[in-house]
C-alpha cells in the first residue's frame, strides 16, 4: 500500500473529474436543436445518452465519455487493490443477481478487512435498484466502452 491512503484511488477520481469537467466545457461551447435525452434501451440492454451533432464530435465526446467511465471505474478496483493484504487477484465485483454475489467477491475482495467487504456487498446493484444502480450503470457503459464508442 502506498504511503498516502488510496492515493491510485483518489488519482483515478481526480483524473475522471478531470475529463468530465473537459467534456462538460466542450458540450457547452456548442449549442444543437436537439438537445440531449437519457434512455435505458431495454431491447439493446443499454443505458443511451442522446446528443445530437457531428461525426468528429460525437466519436470525441465518446472517447471522452469513456475516459470518465474508465478511469471511475479503474478507482474502484484501485481501491480494493490498495485495501488488499493479497492483492494478486483482487476486483471490484459487480453483480446483479445476490445468489452469483458470493462467487464474485470469492477472491476479489477476500484480502481487505471484512467491515469493507461489508461495504462493498451492500454497494451492490441487487441492493441498490438493480440495473438502475449507479453501480451497475457504471459497470455496463466501462464494459461497452472497452467493445465499441459509447453512444
Amino acid at each position: 500500500m502506498s504511503e498516502r491512503k488510496l492515493e491510485g484511488t483518489w488519482a483515478k477520481i481526480e483524473r475522471a473529474k478531470y475529463h468530465l469537467n473537459q467534456l462538460q466545457l466542450d458540450l457547452g461551447r456548442h449549442s444543437h436543436s436537439e438537445g440531449v435525452a437519457f434512455r435505458n434501451d431495454l431491447q439493446a440492454q443499454q443505458h443511451v445518452l442522446t446528443y445530437r451533432v457531428p461525426r468528429d464530435r460525437f466519436i470525441h465526446y465518446a472517447v471522452v465519455s469513456g475516459e470518465v467511465i474508465g478511469q471511475a471505474r479503474s478507482a474502484l478496483e484501485h481501491a480494493i487493490w490498495e485495501m488488499s493484504i493479497s492483492p494478486r487477484f483482487t476486483g471490484f465485483p459487480v453483480v446483479q443477481n445476490p445468489a452469483h454475489y458470493k462467487d464474485a467477491a470469492r477472491s476479489k475482495v477476500k484480502g481487505i478487512n471484512v467491515a469493507a467487504r461489508e461495504i462493498v456487498k451492500r454497494l451492490q446493484p441487487f441492493n441498490n435498484g438493480g440495473k438502475d444502480s449507479p453501480l451497475w450503470i457504471l459497470h455496463d457503459m466501462w464494459n461497452t466502452d472497452k467493445h465499441k464508442l459509447l453512444h
